[in-house]
């Protein structure tokens, strides 16, 4: 298992390409990957799973064929 906190935070476009890329190829390979970020369109583009928290609380848990990016965001928002 990889955790990754903020992997593209302080990332050129180019660079987090790559690490969207790999952890994408990780994924394909079977390893599991936890990837903590506030950037929804690089989740969207690698996770499989969300699970947004708020004051240490799960606030939801879905898969990603479940949801939508405009529904993670407004859950996001209303906290």
């Amino acid at each position: 298992m990889l955790l990754l906190d903020e992997p593209t935070s302080a990332l050129s476009v180019r660079e987090t390409e790559k690490v969207l890329a790999y952890v994408t190829q990780l994924r394909t390979d079977g390893v599991s990957c936890v990837f903590v970020t506030h950037n929804l369109y690089h989740a969207f583009q690698v996770c499989d799973r969300f699970v947004v928290m708020a004051h240490g609380e799960v606030i939801t848990n879905v898969k990603r064929e479940d949801t939508t990016l405009e529904e993670v965001t407004r859950i996001i928002v209303s906290y």
